[in-house]
């Protein structure tokens, strides 16, 4: 939604550049964007976890 794409831009400086191009790319919907991003190695992953934690923090 428009609060996780505000947290995202806030943020953007702190991802990799796949993962920034991936989300520039998509398409914006009303409810947001939905990223498709293909994992070809362990180097993304850290940065997927700051994009889940941006729509929903984890339980304690």
């Amino acid at each position: 939604g428009k609060a996780e794409r505000e947290k995202f831009e806030q943020d953007r400086a702190n991802f990799s550049d796949s993962i920034v191009q991936a989300y520039d790319a998509a398409t914006t919907y009303h409810d947001g964007k939905w990223l498709m991003i293909e994992l070809q190695d362990e180097r993304l992953f850290a940065d997927l976890k700051k994009l889940l934690y941006l729509k929903r923090k984890p339980n304690k």
